[in-house]
């Protein structure tokens, strides 16, 4: 990524800070293109379609980016919390592909349980979704259909994304 890209999501992400005012994302019922691999910590390759028939919730983010790694935390506690009730925690770095080191290194510091994925597919499958500030989440339900989105973080939101996988779970407050 560029410096020009990089300042200008800096400055999108500063404007979805201070304005209290999210960006547009994919209205809920968008169905996802599975399509895309990207490769894991481990040296696998991932492909999304792997995924399919489970509930998804899928976190994009970038090594250099505050709120993220304020937000990645979280995310690694909703896979401890959830991942043996079939829900899948991924978080996906848009971090330059060459950048590997970076997001290991990230990864590891942050004693992340989630599945991270990397690689030259991320930012074109952040572009699929309309991603336009990082970080950015996605609730998928089984069929791949985006049940719920979220961009920028706040500390509120937690209680707001576990109120949603409950309800993609079938759970308290489903109409299941």
């Amino acid at each position: 990524m560029s410096n020009i890209s990089r300042i200008a999501v800096g400055l999108i992400i500063i404007a979805a800070i201070f304005g209290g005012a999210y960006l547009s994302l994919p209205k809920s019922g968008h169905t996802v293109d599975y399509t895309l691999a990207l490769q894991a910590l481990d040296g696998s390759t991932v492909t999304l379609a792997d995924q399919k028939g489970k509930t998804v919730f899928m976190n994009f983010f970038a090594t250099w980016c505050s709120p993220c790694r304020a937000e990645f935390p979280e995310i690694s506690k909703l896979h401890t919390k959830y991942a043996s009730r079939g829900i899948k925690i991924i978080s996906i770095s848009i971090d330059d592909k060459k950048d590997f080191s970076k997001v290991e290194s990230f990864a590891s510091g942050q004693n992340a349980r989630q599945l991270v994925l990397f690689g030259e597919n991320a930012q074109q499958l952040a572009s699929q979704f309309g991603v336009s500030g990082i970080p950015a989440n996605f609730l998928l339900g089984a069929d791949g259909k985006v049940l719920k989105s979220w961009e920028g973080y706040s500390p509120s939101e937690i209680p707001e994304w576990e109120s949603a996988i409950e309800m993609a779970l079938g759970g308290p407050g489903s109409s299941r």
